[in-house]
Protein backbone atom coordinates (compact mmCIF):
# COMPACT_ATOMS: atom_id res chain seq x y z
CA UNK A 1 0.00 0.00 0.00
CA UNK A 2 1.23 2.93 -0.67
CA UNK A 3 0.70 6.79 0.65
CA UNK A 4 -2.20 8.59 -0.98
CA UNK A 5 -1.83 12.29 -1.18
CA UNK A 6 -5.65 13.16 -1.53
CA UNK A 7 -6.42 11.61 1.24
CA UNK A 8 -4.06 12.98 3.31
CA UNK A 9 -4.84 16.07 2.14
CA UNK A 10 -8.58 16.08 3.11
CA UNK A 11 -7.38 14.99 6.71
CA UNK A 12 -5.29 18.58 6.32
CA UNK A 13 -8.75 20.20 5.59
CA UNK A 14 -10.36 18.33 8.44
CA UNK A 15 -7.77 19.11 11.37
CA UNK A 16 -6.97 22.54 10.13
CA UNK A 17 -10.62 23.93 10.32
CA UNK A 18 -10.04 23.52 14.42
CA UNK A 19 -7.94 26.02 16.65
CA UNK A 20 -5.66 23.42 18.38
CA UNK A 21 -5.31 24.27 21.82
CA UNK A 22 -3.95 21.74 24.17
CA UNK A 23 -6.34 20.60 26.52
CA UNK A 24 -9.32 22.30 25.07
CA UNK A 25 -12.82 21.44 24.12
CA UNK A 26 -12.00 21.98 20.30
CA UNK A 27 -8.79 19.44 20.56
CA UNK A 28 -10.34 16.92 22.69
CA UNK A 29 -13.60 17.03 19.83
CA UNK A 30 -10.73 16.68 17.10
CA UNK A 31 -9.22 13.96 18.87
CA UNK A 32 -12.67 11.93 18.69
CA UNK A 33 -12.96 12.43 15.26
CA UNK A 34 -9.32 10.95 14.59
CA UNK A 35 -10.21 8.00 16.45
CA UNK A 36 -13.72 7.70 14.83
CA UNK A 37 -11.60 7.95 11.20
CA UNK A 38 -9.06 5.50 12.23
CA UNK A 39 -11.46 2.58 13.37
CA UNK A 40 -13.59 3.43 10.46
CA UNK A 41 -10.58 2.75 8.21
CA UNK A 42 -9.73 -0.30 10.32
CA UNK A 43 -7.24 -0.01 12.87
CA UNK A 44 -7.80 -1.65 15.69
CA UNK A 45 -10.20 0.10 18.32
CA UNK A 46 -7.94 -2.02 21.12
CA UNK A 47 -4.17 -0.05 19.79
CA UNK A 48 -5.52 3.04 20.16
CA UNK A 49 -5.28 5.05 23.54
CA UNK A 50 -5.37 8.58 24.89
CA UNK A 51 -3.01 9.25 27.46
CA UNK A 52 -3.77 12.41 30.03
CA UNK A 53 -1.21 14.70 31.37
CA UNK A 54 -1.09 17.47 33.77
CA UNK A 55 -2.15 20.90 31.97
CA UNK A 56 -3.07 22.88 35.36
CA UNK A 57 -0.44 25.71 34.70
CA UNK A 58 2.24 24.31 37.93
CA UNK A 59 3.39 21.39 37.03
CA UNK A 60 7.07 20.47 35.92
CA UNK A 61 7.84 17.48 33.56
CA UNK A 62 11.41 18.18 33.37
CA UNK A 63 12.46 21.67 32.40
CA UNK A 64 8.37 22.73 31.34
CA UNK A 65 6.18 23.91 33.18
CA UNK A 66 2.64 23.01 32.02
CA UNK A 67 0.49 26.23 30.92
CA UNK A 68 -3.43 26.40 31.71
CA UNK A 69 -5.85 24.84 29.53
CA UNK A 70 -6.56 28.10 27.62
CA UNK A 71 -9.44 28.33 25.38
CA UNK A 72 -10.26 31.89 22.94
CA UNK A 73 -13.80 32.67 22.75
CA UNK A 74 -13.84 36.41 21.46
CA UNK A 75 -11.31 39.25 21.06
CA UNK A 76 -11.68 42.76 19.40
CA UNK A 77 -9.13 45.51 19.34
CA UNK A 78 -10.23 49.38 18.42
CA UNK A 79 -8.22 52.61 18.78
CA UNK A 80 -10.78 54.88 20.83
CA UNK A 81 -8.53 58.36 21.19
CA UNK A 82 -8.15 60.38 19.22
CA UNK A 83 -10.66 58.87 16.79
CA UNK A 84 -11.95 55.69 17.14
CA UNK A 85 -10.91 52.81 14.48
CA UNK A 86 -11.74 49.55 14.26
CA UNK A 87 -7.88 47.56 14.51
CA UNK A 88 -8.63 44.07 14.39
CA UNK A 89 -10.70 40.83 16.06
CA UNK A 90 -10.37 37.16 16.44
CA UNK A 91 -13.31 36.76 14.07
CA UNK A 92 -11.26 38.52 11.33
CA UNK A 93 -7.87 36.60 12.17
CA UNK A 94 -7.73 33.13 14.19
CA UNK A 95 -3.71 34.39 15.40
CA UNK A 96 -5.34 38.18 16.29
CA UNK A 97 -5.00 37.44 20.04
CA UNK A 98 -2.34 36.13 21.87
CA UNK A 99 -1.75 32.70 23.23
CA UNK A 100 -2.17 33.19 26.47
CA UNK A 101 -4.30 36.26 26.88
CA UNK A 102 -6.29 36.68 29.93
CA UNK A 103 -9.67 37.96 29.93
CA UNK A 104 -10.54 41.70 30.71
CA UNK A 105 -13.89 40.85 31.81
CA UNK A 106 -15.43 43.71 29.67
CA UNK A 107 -14.34 46.51 27.56
CA UNK A 108 -11.54 47.84 28.88
CA UNK A 109 -9.58 51.05 27.76
CA UNK A 110 -6.06 51.87 27.96
CA UNK A 111 -3.37 54.49 27.21
CA UNK A 112 -1.20 52.97 23.80
CA UNK A 113 2.66 53.56 23.90
CA UNK A 114 5.68 52.55 21.88
CA UNK A 115 8.01 50.02 23.44
CA UNK A 116 11.11 51.51 23.97
CA UNK A 117 13.61 49.67 25.98
CA UNK A 118 13.32 48.75 29.87
CA UNK A 119 11.07 51.45 31.30
CA UNK A 120 7.92 52.61 33.33
CA UNK A 121 4.77 50.96 31.20
CA UNK A 122 2.29 50.13 34.35
CA UNK A 123 -1.33 50.46 33.19
CA UNK A 124 -0.65 50.92 29.83
CA UNK A 125 -0.70 48.70 25.97
CA UNK A 126 3.06 48.88 25.04
CA UNK A 127 3.34 48.45 21.03
CA UNK A 128 6.36 46.59 19.73
CA UNK A 129 7.88 44.22 16.85
CA UNK A 130 9.50 42.47 19.87
CA UNK A 131 9.23 38.73 20.28
CA UNK A 132 6.13 38.60 22.91
CA UNK A 133 7.93 36.46 25.18
CA UNK A 134 10.58 38.57 25.60
CA UNK A 135 8.16 41.72 25.72
CA UNK A 136 6.10 39.95 28.57
CA UNK A 137 8.83 39.86 30.64
CA UNK A 138 10.02 43.30 30.27
CA UNK A 139 6.75 45.22 30.66
CA UNK A 140 4.14 42.97 32.07
CA UNK A 141 6.32 41.28 34.76
CA UNK A 142 8.84 44.10 35.55
CA UNK A 143 6.91 47.24 34.82
CA UNK A 144 2.81 46.37 34.84
CA UNK A 145 1.77 47.10 31.44
CA UNK A 146 -1.93 45.65 31.05
CA UNK A 147 -1.68 44.74 27.04
CA UNK A 148 1.17 44.43 24.46
CA UNK A 149 0.07 44.75 20.70
CA UNK A 150 2.92 43.30 18.33
CA UNK A 151 3.84 42.88 14.93
CA UNK A 152 6.75 40.33 15.42
CA UNK A 153 7.55 37.39 12.35
CA UNK A 154 9.90 34.77 13.97
CA UNK A 155 12.64 32.98 11.35
CA UNK A 156 12.31 36.14 8.91
CA UNK A 157 13.65 34.79 5.52
CA UNK A 158 14.22 38.00 3.25
CA UNK A 159 15.04 35.25 0.20
CA UNK A 160 12.13 33.87 -0.11
CA UNK A 161 10.00 36.96 0.72
CA UNK A 162 9.52 35.79 4.55
CA UNK A 163 9.11 39.32 5.91
CA UNK A 164 6.49 41.66 6.97
CA UNK A 165 7.03 43.81 4.38
CA UNK A 166 6.16 41.50 1.72
CA UNK A 167 3.94 40.10 3.53
CA UNK A 168 1.84 43.52 4.94
CA UNK A 169 -1.18 41.87 5.91
CA UNK A 170 -0.67 38.23 7.30
CA UNK A 171 -0.86 38.21 10.89
CA UNK A 172 1.52 36.08 12.72
CA UNK A 173 0.51 33.06 15.28
CA UNK A 174 2.00 34.57 18.34
CA UNK A 175 2.13 33.44 22.54
CA UNK A 176 2.45 34.88 25.78
CA UNK A 177 3.54 32.83 28.93
CA UNK A 178 0.67 30.69 30.19
CA UNK A 179 1.32 29.12 33.47
CA UNK A 180 -0.46 30.23 36.52
CA UNK A 181 1.48 32.37 37.78
CA UNK A 182 0.96 34.40 34.17
CA UNK A 183 -2.05 34.86 34.19
CA UNK A 184 -2.17 36.54 37.80
CA UNK A 185 -0.81 39.24 36.01
CA UNK A 186 -4.19 39.83 34.24
CA UNK A 187 -2.16 40.97 30.88
CA UNK A 188 -3.70 40.33 27.24
CA UNK A 189 -2.14 40.98 24.35
CA UNK A 190 -2.76 41.39 19.85
CA UNK A 191 -0.44 40.50 17.04
CA UNK A 192 -1.65 42.42 14.20
CA UNK A 193 -0.59 42.89 10.70
CA UNK A 194 2.51 45.36 9.83
CA UNK A 195 0.16 47.20 8.27
CA UNK A 196 -1.83 47.76 11.27
CA UNK A 197 1.31 48.20 13.10
CA UNK A 198 1.92 50.86 10.86
CA UNK A 199 -0.96 52.19 12.10
CA UNK A 200 -1.42 52.07 15.32
CA UNK A 201 2.44 53.51 15.10
CA UNK A 202 1.28 57.13 13.72
CA UNK A 203 -1.25 57.34 16.01
CA UNK A 204 1.27 57.08 18.79
CA UNK A 205 3.31 59.89 16.94
CA UNK A 206 0.02 62.07 16.90
CA UNK A 207 0.17 61.53 21.21
CA UNK A 208 -2.68 61.01 23.33
CA UNK A 209 -3.17 57.78 21.67
CA UNK A 210 -5.99 54.77 23.44
CA UNK A 211 -7.05 51.71 22.56
CA UNK A 212 -10.20 49.58 23.76
CA UNK A 213 -10.17 46.19 23.87
CA UNK A 214 -12.40 43.31 25.02
CA UNK A 215 -11.31 39.76 25.20
CA UNK A 216 -13.41 36.73 26.00
CA UNK A 217 -11.07 33.49 27.33
CA UNK A 218 -11.95 30.46 28.99
CA UNK A 219 -9.08 29.87 31.24
CA UNK A 220 -8.77 26.42 33.27
CA UNK A 221 -7.19 23.69 34.86
CA UNK A 222 -7.07 20.04 33.43
CA UNK A 223 -5.24 17.62 31.22
CA UNK A 224 -3.93 17.69 27.64
CA UNK A 225 -4.06 14.87 25.50
CA UNK A 226 -1.80 12.42 24.03
CA UNK A 227 -3.33 10.36 20.79
CA UNK A 228 -0.92 6.90 20.76
CA UNK A 229 -1.84 4.15 18.35
CA UNK A 230 0.15 0.95 19.64
CA UNK A 231 0.98 -1.25 16.86
CA UNK A 232 3.89 -2.82 18.33
CA UNK A 233 1.57 -5.96 18.84
CA UNK A 234 2.90 -6.08 22.46
CA UNK A 235 6.76 -6.19 21.55
CA UNK A 236 7.54 -2.51 23.64
CA UNK A 237 11.43 -3.60 24.24
CA UNK A 238 12.56 -2.63 20.03
CA UNK A 239 10.17 -0.32 18.28
CA UNK A 240 9.96 2.69 16.33
CA UNK A 241 7.72 5.59 17.43
CA UNK A 242 6.22 8.34 14.76
CA UNK A 243 5.49 11.85 16.40
CA UNK A 244 3.81 14.96 14.87
CA UNK A 245 2.44 17.37 17.03
CA UNK A 246 -1.07 17.92 16.86
CA UNK A 247 -1.43 21.70 18.09
CA UNK A 248 -1.25 24.96 16.86
CA UNK A 249 -4.22 27.90 16.18
CA UNK A 250 -6.69 27.64 13.37
CA UNK A 251 -5.48 27.15 10.44
CA UNK A 252 -2.00 25.88 10.77
CA UNK A 253 -2.61 23.74 7.30
CA UNK A 254 1.17 22.87 7.26
CA UNK A 255 2.43 23.93 10.70
CA UNK A 256 1.97 21.09 11.36
CA UNK A 257 -1.82 19.60 10.66
CA UNK A 258 0.68 18.08 7.53
CA UNK A 259 2.48 16.19 10.23
CA UNK A 260 0.02 14.95 12.02
CA UNK A 261 -2.76 13.56 8.55
CA UNK A 262 0.38 11.91 7.20
CA UNK A 263 1.14 10.49 10.40
CA UNK A 264 -2.80 8.85 10.71
CA UNK A 265 -2.36 7.74 7.26
CA UNK A 266 0.82 5.68 8.10
CA UNK A 267 -1.13 4.05 10.92
CA UNK A 268 -3.49 2.84 9.00
CA UNK A 269 -1.28 1.69 5.99
CA UNK A 270 1.10 -0.28 8.98
CA UNK A 271 -2.53 -1.91 10.59
CA UNK A 272 -3.52 -3.10 7.78
CA UNK A 273 -0.35 -4.56 6.18
CA UNK A 274 2.71 -6.89 6.54
CA UNK A 275 6.45 -6.37 6.59
CA UNK A 276 6.74 -3.64 9.53
CA UNK A 277 8.57 -3.23 12.54
CA UNK A 278 6.60 -2.84 15.90
CA UNK A 279 5.50 1.02 15.70
CA UNK A 280 3.68 3.52 17.64
CA UNK A 281 2.31 6.69 16.45
CA UNK A 282 1.57 9.67 18.55
CA UNK A 283 -0.19 12.83 17.96
CA UNK A 284 0.92 15.73 20.73
CA UNK A 285 0.98 18.93 21.71
CA UNK A 286 4.22 20.53 20.39
CA UNK A 287 7.22 20.15 23.95
CA UNK A 288 4.10 20.10 26.36
CA UNK A 289 3.17 16.74 25.00
CA UNK A 290 6.21 15.08 24.20
CA UNK A 291 7.67 15.84 27.45
CA UNK A 292 5.89 14.40 29.90
CA UNK A 293 5.08 11.47 27.59
CA UNK A 294 8.78 10.30 27.01
CA UNK A 295 8.93 10.83 30.55
CA UNK A 296 6.47 8.31 31.02
CA UNK A 297 8.58 6.03 28.46
CA UNK A 298 11.38 5.92 30.35
CA UNK A 299 9.71 5.03 33.71
CA UNK A 300 8.25 2.22 32.48
CA UNK A 301 11.30 1.21 30.69
CA UNK A 302 9.28 1.72 27.36
CA UNK A 303 11.60 4.01 25.43
CA UNK A 304 11.71 3.49 21.59
CA UNK A 305 14.70 2.44 19.46
CA UNK A 306 13.83 5.13 17.07
CA UNK A 307 11.60 8.22 16.81
CA UNK A 308 10.77 10.16 13.85
CA UNK A 309 9.40 13.68 13.73
CA UNK A 310 6.90 14.83 11.16
CA UNK A 311 6.61 18.23 11.40
CA UNK A 312 5.74 20.51 8.11
CA UNK A 313 5.75 17.97 5.22
CA UNK A 314 3.84 19.40 2.76
CA UNK A 315 4.73 22.20 1.65
CA UNK A 316 3.89 23.25 -1.75
CA UNK A 317 7.70 24.14 -2.28
CA UNK A 318 6.84 26.99 -5.24
CA UNK A 319 4.25 28.83 -2.97
CA UNK A 320 6.13 28.69 0.10
CA UNK A 321 9.56 29.23 -0.46
CA UNK A 322 10.43 26.22 1.19
CA UNK A 323 13.15 23.07 1.13
CA UNK A 324 12.15 19.73 2.48
CA UNK A 325 14.74 19.06 4.91
CA UNK A 326 15.91 15.93 6.87
CA UNK A 327 17.52 17.34 9.98
CA UNK A 328 19.78 14.88 11.12
CA UNK A 329 20.69 12.22 14.55
CA UNK A 330 23.51 13.81 16.04
CA UNK A 331 26.58 11.52 15.72
CA UNK A 332 27.19 10.62 19.46
CA UNK A 333 23.69 8.63 18.90
CA UNK A 334 22.89 5.36 16.21
CA UNK A 335 23.05 7.04 12.54
CA UNK A 336 21.93 4.24 10.54
CA UNK A 337 18.35 5.05 10.38
CA UNK A 338 19.52 8.58 9.34
CA UNK A 339 21.39 7.39 6.13
CA UNK A 340 18.37 4.81 5.23
CA UNK A 341 15.67 7.62 5.42
CA UNK A 342 17.58 9.51 3.21
CA UNK A 343 18.42 6.80 1.05
CA UNK A 344 14.62 6.65 0.25
CA UNK A 345 13.80 10.48 -0.12
CA UNK A 346 16.58 10.39 -2.91
CA UNK A 347 15.18 7.26 -4.50
CA UNK A 348 11.60 8.51 -4.18
CA UNK A 349 12.30 12.18 -5.11
CA UNK A 350 10.23 13.56 -8.20
CA UNK A 351 12.14 13.93 -11.29
CA UNK A 352 11.65 14.93 -14.80
CA UNK A 353 14.08 13.18 -17.12
CA UNK A 354 15.86 12.05 -14.53
CA UNK A 355 16.29 15.21 -12.94
CA UNK A 356 15.56 16.02 -9.44
CA UNK A 357 12.97 18.82 -9.25
CA UNK A 358 12.12 19.00 -5.50
CA UNK A 359 14.56 21.24 -3.12
CA UNK A 360 15.85 18.77 -0.66
CA UNK A 361 18.89 18.66 1.93
CA UNK A 362 19.85 17.06 5.11
CA UNK A 363 21.07 19.18 7.44
CA UNK A 364 22.45 19.54 10.91
CA UNK A 365 20.63 18.53 14.12
CA UNK A 366 18.39 20.92 14.81
CA UNK A 367 16.12 21.76 17.29
CA UNK A 368 12.42 23.35 17.73
CA UNK A 369 10.32 20.83 17.50
CA UNK A 370 10.08 17.07 19.61
CA UNK A 371 12.42 15.02 17.92
CA UNK A 372 14.93 17.25 20.47
CA UNK A 373 13.05 15.88 23.58
CA UNK A 374 13.76 12.29 22.20
CA UNK A 375 17.03 13.09 21.10
CA UNK A 376 17.82 14.53 24.26
CA UNK A 377 17.11 10.71 26.18
CA UNK A 378 19.49 9.36 23.56
CA UNK A 379 16.72 7.71 21.10
CA UNK A 380 17.70 8.92 17.62
CA UNK A 381 15.02 10.85 16.02
CA UNK A 382 15.68 12.69 13.13
CA UNK A 383 13.18 15.21 11.92
CA UNK A 384 11.46 15.81 8.53
CA UNK A 385 9.39 18.61 7.85
CA UNK A 386 10.42 22.14 5.47
CA UNK A 387 11.65 25.61 6.47
CA UNK A 388 12.30 28.36 5.59
CA UNK A 389 8.29 28.77 4.94
CA UNK A 390 6.57 32.05 4.05
CA UNK A 391 3.43 31.36 5.69
CA UNK A 392 4.09 29.29 8.77
CA UNK A 393 2.63 30.65 12.13
CA UNK A 394 0.66 33.08 10.12
CA UNK A 395 -3.14 33.15 9.35
CA UNK A 396 -1.74 32.24 5.15
CA UNK A 397 -0.97 29.13 6.47
CA UNK A 398 -3.89 27.58 4.65
CA UNK A 399 -5.01 24.70 2.89
CA UNK A 400 -3.86 26.15 -0.69
CA UNK A 401 -0.03 25.63 0.51
CA UNK A 402 -0.39 21.80 0.65
CA UNK A 403 0.78 19.63 -1.81
CA UNK A 404 -0.27 15.94 -2.66
CA UNK A 405 2.85 14.96 -4.58
CA UNK A 406 4.86 16.14 -1.40
CA UNK A 407 2.98 14.08 1.32
CA UNK A 408 3.31 11.27 -0.73
CA UNK A 409 7.10 11.62 -1.69
CA UNK A 410 7.82 11.86 2.09
CA UNK A 411 5.53 9.44 3.46
CA UNK A 412 6.30 6.33 0.80
CA UNK A 413 9.98 7.38 2.06
CA UNK A 414 8.88 6.69 5.19
CA UNK A 415 7.37 3.25 4.77
CA UNK A 416 9.92 1.73 2.70
CA UNK A 417 12.31 3.18 5.40
CA UNK A 418 10.34 1.18 7.98
CA UNK A 419 9.89 -1.86 5.63
CA UNK A 420 13.76 -1.70 5.14
CA UNK A 421 14.13 -1.84 9.15
CA UNK A 422 12.16 -5.54 9.02
CA UNK A 423 13.84 -6.88 5.65
CA UNK A 424 16.91 -5.16 4.57
CA UNK A 425 18.06 -4.80 1.39
CA UNK A 426 21.63 -4.86 0.84
CA UNK A 427 22.26 -1.57 -1.84
CA UNK A 428 20.61 0.47 1.54
CA UNK A 429 23.15 -1.24 3.11
CA UNK A 430 25.79 -0.41 1.08
CA UNK A 431 24.49 3.33 1.11
CA UNK A 432 24.52 3.56 4.73
CA UNK A 433 28.12 1.90 4.58
CA UNK A 434 29.77 4.99 2.30
CA UNK A 435 28.02 7.43 4.55
CA UNK A 436 29.34 5.91 7.51
CA UNK A 437 32.76 5.64 6.34
CA UNK A 438 33.14 9.08 4.98
CA UNK A 439 31.15 11.15 7.96
CA UNK A 440 33.42 9.19 10.32
CA UNK A 441 36.89 9.58 8.92
CA UNK A 442 35.83 13.61 8.39
CA UNK A 443 35.20 13.71 12.34
CA UNK A 444 38.44 11.88 13.42
CA UNK A 445 40.30 13.60 11.65
CA UNK A 446 38.68 16.91 12.57
CA UNK A 447 38.96 16.17 16.50
CA UNK A 448 42.34 13.69 16.86
CA UNK A 449 44.97 15.29 19.23
CA UNK A 450 42.24 17.11 21.15
CA UNK A 451 41.55 16.88 24.65
CA UNK A 452 37.77 15.17 25.00
CA UNK A 453 38.23 13.47 21.70
CA UNK A 454 38.70 9.94 23.11
CA UNK A 455 35.39 9.64 24.38
CA UNK A 456 33.86 10.64 21.38
CA UNK A 457 36.02 8.41 19.38
CA UNK A 458 34.99 5.53 21.31
CA UNK A 459 31.11 6.51 21.26
CA UNK A 460 31.54 7.15 17.09
CA UNK A 461 32.77 3.21 16.72
CA UNK A 462 28.98 2.61 17.78
CA UNK A 463 27.11 5.05 16.45
CA UNK A 464 28.67 4.69 12.97
CA UNK A 465 28.92 0.90 13.12
CA UNK A 466 32.62 0.84 12.49
CA UNK A 467 33.12 -2.98 13.82
CA UNK A 468 30.16 -4.21 11.46
CA UNK A 469 31.06 -2.56 8.38
CA UNK A 470 35.08 -3.13 8.79
CA UNK A 471 36.52 0.58 9.07
CA UNK A 472 37.15 -0.15 13.42
CA UNK A 473 41.17 -0.37 12.87
CA UNK A 474 41.43 3.27 10.40
CA UNK A 475 42.26 4.80 13.75
CA UNK A 476 44.31 3.64 16.52
CA UNK A 477 42.77 4.90 20.04
CA UNK A 478 45.92 6.25 20.93
CA UNK A 479 45.06 9.36 18.38
CA UNK A 480 43.10 11.01 20.52
CA UNK A 481 43.02 12.41 23.93
CA UNK A 482 41.03 12.10 26.93
CA UNK A 483 38.50 14.76 28.92
CA UNK A 484 39.40 15.85 32.47
CA UNK A 485 36.19 17.35 32.98
CA UNK A 486 32.74 15.88 33.76
CA UNK A 487 29.56 17.83 32.35
CA UNK A 488 25.93 16.33 33.27
CA UNK A 489 22.81 17.53 33.40
CA UNK A 490 21.02 18.31 36.84
CA UNK A 491 17.71 17.72 34.97
CA UNK A 492 16.07 14.80 32.71
CA UNK A 493 15.25 15.28 29.17
CA UNK A 494 15.29 18.66 26.67
CA UNK A 495 16.86 21.66 27.85
CA UNK A 496 13.88 23.48 27.26
CA UNK A 497 13.48 27.44 26.22
CA UNK A 498 13.96 29.03 30.32
CA UNK A 499 17.01 29.96 30.26
CA UNK A 500 16.82 31.81 26.57
CA UNK A 501 16.27 35.11 27.82
CA UNK A 502 18.74 35.63 30.04
CA UNK A 503 21.47 34.93 27.43
CA UNK A 504 23.90 37.86 27.71
CA UNK A 505 24.39 39.25 24.01
CA UNK A 506 27.71 39.39 24.65
CA UNK A 507 27.88 35.47 24.37
CA UNK A 508 24.64 35.12 21.41
CA UNK A 509 25.76 37.44 19.43
CA UNK A 510 29.89 35.87 18.11
CA UNK A 511 27.93 32.19 18.48
CA UNK A 512 25.55 33.15 14.86
CA UNK A 513 24.21 30.24 15.49
CA UNK A 514 20.75 28.46 16.44
CA UNK A 515 21.67 28.46 19.95
CA UNK A 516 18.75 26.57 21.52
CA UNK A 517 20.01 24.22 18.81
CA UNK A 518 23.76 24.54 20.72
CA UNK A 519 21.99 23.92 23.93
CA UNK A 520 19.91 20.63 22.82
CA UNK A 521 23.14 19.61 21.29
CA UNK A 522 25.24 20.04 24.32
CA UNK A 523 22.59 18.26 26.45
CA UNK A 524 22.70 15.42 24.25
CA UNK A 525 26.50 14.81 24.36
CA UNK A 526 26.23 15.49 28.18
CA UNK A 527 23.72 13.00 28.54
CA UNK A 528 25.42 10.01 26.41
CA UNK A 529 29.32 11.31 27.27
CA UNK A 530 29.59 13.26 30.45
CA UNK A 531 32.26 15.48 29.06
CA UNK A 532 32.51 18.74 28.93
CA UNK A 533 35.42 19.05 26.98
CA UNK A 534 33.94 16.13 24.29
CA UNK A 535 30.86 18.36 24.44
CA UNK A 536 32.97 21.88 23.68
CA UNK A 537 34.85 20.05 21.20
CA UNK A 538 31.88 18.18 18.76
CA UNK A 539 29.53 21.44 18.98
CA UNK A 540 32.51 23.80 18.13
CA UNK A 541 33.41 20.96 14.98
CA UNK A 542 29.66 20.36 14.11
CA UNK A 543 28.48 23.65 14.09
CA UNK A 544 31.69 25.31 12.88
CA UNK A 545 31.95 27.36 15.76
CA UNK A 546 34.61 28.98 17.99
CA UNK A 547 35.14 26.38 20.64
CA UNK A 548 36.39 29.18 23.27
CA UNK A 549 32.86 30.64 22.29
CA UNK A 550 31.31 27.63 22.80
CA UNK A 551 33.09 27.12 26.09
CA UNK A 552 31.55 30.49 27.68
CA UNK A 553 28.15 29.28 26.44
CA UNK A 554 28.92 26.26 28.39
CA UNK A 555 30.19 28.08 31.27
CA UNK A 556 26.84 30.53 30.68
CA UNK A 557 24.44 26.91 31.48
CA UNK A 558 26.47 26.05 34.17
CA UNK A 559 26.25 29.18 35.88
CA UNK A 560 22.73 29.18 35.66
CA UNK A 561 22.51 25.48 37.33
CA UNK A 562 21.38 23.38 34.25
CA UNK A 563 24.86 21.19 34.39
CA UNK A 564 26.98 20.46 37.38
CA UNK A 565 31.11 20.19 36.38
CA UNK A 566 33.60 18.32 38.21
CA UNK A 567 36.68 16.01 37.90
CA UNK A 568 37.14 12.44 36.91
Amino acid sequence: MFINGKSVKSLIELISGYTRSRGSASYRELLEKLIAHLVASGVPSDSIYVKEYACDGKTRYGNFTSTMIWEPVSAELWISKPKEMFITSLRNSPNALLFGSAPTGGRVELPLVEYEGPGDYSGKAVLAKEHPMKLFKETVVKSGAKAIIVSYMRGKCPEIGREPESNPNVVNYLSIPSTQKDFEYGAFGFSVSEKKYNLLKEHIKGGNAWITAEVDVKVSKGSLQVLEIDLTRGSHMSYALITAHLCHPYPGANDNASGAALAVEIAKIVALSEGFPPIKIVLLPEFYGSAPYVLELKKNHELPSLSINLDMVGEDQTKTGSSMLLTETPPVLPKRFDFIIEYFLLKNIRRCDGIPVKKYYRIPYSAGSDHSVFSAMGISSPFLGHLPDRFYHTDADNLDKVDCGELEWIGNSVLESLQNISSPRLEVDLYVKSKAISEFVFYCEKMKEKPGSKELFKVFLQSYEAVKYGFSSLYSENAFISSVTPLLPKFEGSIGFDWLSDLPEGILKPLKQNVTSLAELITVVANIIGSRESAELFASIYYDLPQDKVSEFVQFLIDKGYFVEGEF
